[in-house]
């Protein structure tokens, strides 16, 4: 069974990616990151 702090953090990750993809700027993926490391 999943946490629901990481089954968010797969949602969260799906939705930056997304944005990513349609040229978000690159912050996200860098608050992506510093939110993985905890």
């Amino acid at each position: 069974m999943m946490p629901l702090t990481f089954r968010t953090y797969w949602r969260a990750a799906a939705a930056i990616s997304s944005a990513l993809a349609a040229g978000t700027s690159p912050r996200s993926s860098v608050m992506l990151r510093h939110m993985a490391q905890r």
